[in-house]
């Protein structure tokens, strides 16, 4: 999928700034990444979660994920 989010977004962006919104871009995901790892972080922190729900929500959400795909 990250290579059709860069065709994407230099596909839609105007004439000149295809650089700029591909910088965009990479800050999103960057803020993304760091915001998920924080929250991951706190999470095991501070509400002492174990691996085991962990893992059980990383397969829910890759089973979500599967369906939300297969149905497009």
């Amino acid at each position: 999928l990250l290579p059709i989010q860069s065709a994407v977004t230099m596909e839609l962006s105007r004439a000149g700034e295809t650089g700029r919104r591909l910088g965009q871009l990479n800050a999103l995901s960057n803020v993304a990444v760091i915001a998920g790892s924080a929250l991951v972080y706190l999470a095991f922190r501070w509400l002492n979660l174990g691996f085991s729900f962990a893992l059980l929500l990383a397969g829910l959400s890759f089973v979500l994920a599967a369906t939300l795909f297969y149905r497009m």
